[in-house]
């Protein structure tokens, strides 16, 4: 049997693997509007800035969204807790502020 720090870096290892392979973690989308009118000049910018995206998106800090089953959420309504953003609505209340974000585990 593994010791508890094995586990640990076992689970640490599977949600890294998650994050990259996956998805699992959400991160900021990257959109090229209009991709029709897309000249010569500007495909080198944005091929460059794509490329930038992709190395660092293992590095990226991902969304902190809210995660549905850590008490965020009435189950099974799935409805956001009425005091957790009060008088806001709209899709940032689904992001944690740093004060709610929860660790993984």
């Amino acid at each position: 049997m593994g010791s508890r720090r094995g586990a640990i870096v076992a689970s640490s290892k599977s949600r890294e693997r998650e994050r990259l392979v996956t998805g699992g973690q959400p991160s900021a989308l990257g959109v090229v509007y209009r991709t029709s009118k897309v000249d010569e000049v500007a495909f080198p910018r944005l091929t460059h800035e794509l490329g930038h995206r992709l190395d660092t998106l293992a590095t990226t800090t991902p969304i902190a969204y809210r995660r549905q089953n850590h008490g965020d959420y009435v189950i099974p309504a799935m409805t956001l807790r009425d005091d957790l953003a009060p008088g806001r609505e709209g899709f940032d209340v689904h992001v944690a502020t740093p004060a709610r974000a929860e660790p993984d585990g």
